[in-house]
């Protein structure tokens, strides 16, 4: 394949790319020298997270709410941008944008565990039928639902009674979508961690400058308080806020010389 065919390709892949998610993530521009990579990943996040059947916003926001547990913060930025409306949801262009409240109030939940988890267990265990759909957002079901899907993602001591209670609360279908969804997630956070030239891309980098709250939720996480890979976000925020705060001092000066 000439250097003229190469090109072409690469360009389309990342038109389909941008295509589905309504930007290019940085994530799918990783491996330029080894294309095939990059194009077999893309497939398996069609499958496992894009086309999975689970409802869009449902993955969405459980994408962001297991990303607060990489110490890479790529994921958890760039799907909070996906949240809030800059890209679409899961790939999905017809999920309206959540509001930063509400995504502040998911990043907020703690992660029960121990005897915390024990309600969350007993409302997916103690049921006469599964769920009849996935939970709403910020629902109590939700909220159940997510606590078992973290501990079986985190493979943690909590994981396999949680896994049990899943198996109750869900169809059957439904939990090997989730399953799958749960694998995805791991591994682009698994790639992310291993890529730390990943840089988080300027439409995300100014929505964190912009809102706080949002900011101390990605930044302010006491157990990856020392990361580099915080370090360098925080780096880019202040370099923002740097030129925000030239741009208004030059628009001040061409105000009082007009």
């Amino acid at each position: 394949m000439d250097s003229s065919t190469k090109n072409d390709a690469a360009a389309s892949f990342e038109r389909s790319v941008e295509d589905r998610f309504g930007i290019l993530p940085n994530f799918f521009r990783l491996t330029p020298e080894a294309p095939a990579i990059t194009r077999n990943l893309w497939g398996f996040a069609e499958f496992a997270y894009l086309d999975n059947p689970l409802p869009s916003l449902f993955k969405e926001r459980l994408f962001v709410y297991l990303s607060q547990f990489c110490e890479s913060r790529y994921c958890i930025s760039r799907h909070i941008g996906f949240l809030t409306g800059l890209g679409h949801p899961a790939g999905d262009r017809d999920v309206a944008p959540e509001s930063v409240e509400q995504i502040v109030r998911l990043l907020q939940r703690s992660l029960p565990a121990g005897k915390a988890l024990d309600a969350h267990v007993n409302f997916c265990r103690h049921r006469s039928a599964p769920l009849s759909a996935m939970p709403e957002p910020g629902t109590a079901a939700e909220e159940s639902v997510f606590a078992c899907a973290s501990h079986v993602f985190l493979q943690d001591a909590d994981a396999p009674r949680s896994l049990q209670a899943l198996k109750v609360a869900l169809d059957s279908a439904d939990l090997q979508y989730l399953l799958a969804f749960l694998t995805f997630v791991r591994t682009a956070h698994f790639w992310s961690k291993v890529h730390p030239d990943l840089r988080l891309e300027e439409d995300v980098v100014e929505l964190l400058g912009v809102h706080e709250a949002l900011n101390s939720c990605v930044l302010k996480n006491p157990v990856l308080a020392s990361s580099d890979a915080l370090q360098t976000l925080r780096n880019e925020l202040d370099e923002l806020h740097r030129e925000e705060a030239d741009l208004r001092s030059r628009a001040g000066e061409s105000r009082f010389l007009a």
